[in-house]
């Protein structure tokens, strides 16, 4: 899923820079399309960003819960906030599942 989500950012970023390009804002039909796929990534490639923050985030709290170079406390709030974490990356999952562009596809005919 992952490595998918990455090619999708890479087209997305591809597209943001295309459409600042000159050539491309005075061809109004290239712009209007390459405007609408854009628009149509936003949403996943927002759900994609905040999904590798929060995995970034569980990573790090479960390396400081296992630090034992680290004050205790800060273990225990790193190792209690882990099951939130969790949590949030599932239901990432299934938003990123439900807007992926192929599942839309087939949705919406």
């Amino acid at each position: 899923m992952l490595e998918k989500l990455a090619e999708i950012n890479e087209r997305f970023e591809n597209l943001t820079h295309e459409l600042g390009q000159p050539d491309v804002t005075q061809d109004q039909e290239r712009f209007r399309k390459l405007s609408q796929e854009h628009s149509g990534l936003q949403e996943i490639i927002e759900c994609y960003h905040r999904y590798l923050e929060i995995q970034q985030e569980l990573d790090d709290n479960r390396e400081l819960a296992d630090a034992d170079n680290e004050d205790q406390e800060i273990r225990e709030m790193a190792s209690q906030e882990i099951p939130e974490l969790g949590r949030q990356l599932e239901e990432l999952e299934k938003e990123i599942q439900l807007l992926h562009p192929s599942k839309r596809s087939r949705r919406f005919p």
